[in-house]
């Protein structure tokens, strides 16, 4: 995955009281004779990757990605993740207890 300077972050994100590292970066798939790029966030050993442009509610319009941590008002003792790539509406990324996996939301 490549990473830019900045691009990770640690934190309790699934509230467990374990710290782990977040990253964003970008990965370039090869199903076929093409080759295209996605983002990709890690935190911990989990991932979950999107598309880089389209018109799509689940893409990013651009690939200089940016990852900060902000204030979770449902769960304060875990922070929630931003991802950011500065041309289209920020991802939203948390920690959901009831299926048990981080889901995502855009404003």
């Amino acid at each position: 995955m490549l990473e830019k300077p900045g691009s990770s972050i640690i934190g309790n994100f699934k509230c467990d009281g374990q710290i782990r590292d977040a990253h964003i970066g970008l990965v370039a798939i090869s199903p076929t004779h093409e080759t295209f790029v996605r983002a990709r966030l890690e935190i911990g050993n989990e991932s979950l990757e999107w598309q880089i442009g389209g018109d799509r509610q689940d893409a990013f319009c651009g690939s200089d990605l940016t990852l900060s941590a902000i204030p979770n008002p449902e769960r304060p003792m875990c922070p929630a993740l931003k991802i950011d790539d500065g041309m289209c509406d920020a991802f939203f990324m948390g920690w959901d207890d009831a299926k048990k996996a981080f889901t995502w939301t855009r404003n």
